[in-house]
């Protein structure tokens, strides 16, 4: 009985082929060439990457799919070598680290909204003090 091949989200050799064909068709038209199908291929992988238990409980998981895809389409892509073997590994790192970049940042965030609102609670009880 033949074994049964496991189907995958993503195959690393079309991974890798869709990347070369970009890269040939860029070069003839002297320009950065992104296929629909290499965007769909790096949103599959920032999707399954979102999932696992590192990020699964982010309220802004959507905006970190978005950024982490454009970054690796944008931003990474052009500098990806086809003589690697592995385009998976490399996207994958990429994308994670995007996401905990974007993690750092809205913690950022999240601490001056807190500062900021506890300094409006004290000028407001301050007011509310003065008035008495």
């Amino acid at each position: 009985m033949a074994k049964r091949r496991k189907n995958n989200y993503l195959n690393n050799a079309d991974l890798l082929e869709e990347i070369k064909h970009c890269k040939i068709v860029g070069a003839e038209r002297n320009e950065l060439y992104i296929s629909d199908k290499l965007t769909e291929y790096m949103y599959k992988l920032a999707h399954k990457i979102s999932s696992s238990r590192n990020f699964i409980n982010y309220t802004y998981k959507d905006e970190m799919i978005q950024e982490s895809v454009v970054h690796a389409l944008y931003k990474a892509f052009p500098n990806y070598d086809v003589s690697r073997s592995n385009p998976f590994s490399f996207f994958s790192t990429v994308i994670i680290y995007k996401f905990i970049e974007m993690i750092k940042k809205e913690k950022k965030i999240l601490t001056l909204k807190e500062i900021l609102i506890e300094k409006e609670i004290e000028r407001i009880h301050m007011e509310n003090d003065e008035r008495l």
